[in-house]
């Protein structure tokens, strides 16, 4: 199980937890439990994305200003700045 499918599964753990009729002693240990673990799971995605393995470090490119040529892979991106005359 990846570990945003564990921090999914825990939410709606969380969300269900007070309807299923556990003791009030019961319930709290299970919601600090399920806090506990969120808490190790948030510092190993973050530890992931700060080492660079994150899903959300990818390298594109970004234009802001400029016309981009486009790449071929293997070379650097190439850009044509165009002036506009008011």
């Amino acid at each position: 199980m990846s570990k945003e499918t564990a921090v999914i599964s825990l939410g709606i753990w969380v969300f269900i937890l007070p309807f299923l009729g556990f003791p009030e002693a019961w319930r709290v240990a299970l919601f600090v439990l399920t806090g506990a673990g969120l808490v190790v799971l948030g510092f190993f995605m973050r530890a992931e994305v700060i080492a660079g393995g994150g899903a959300k470090q990818k390298n594109q490119p970004f234009v802001e200003n400029g016309h981009w040529t486009g790449m071929r892979e293997g070379t650097a991106p190439t850009y044509e700045h165009q002036e506009h005359h008011g």
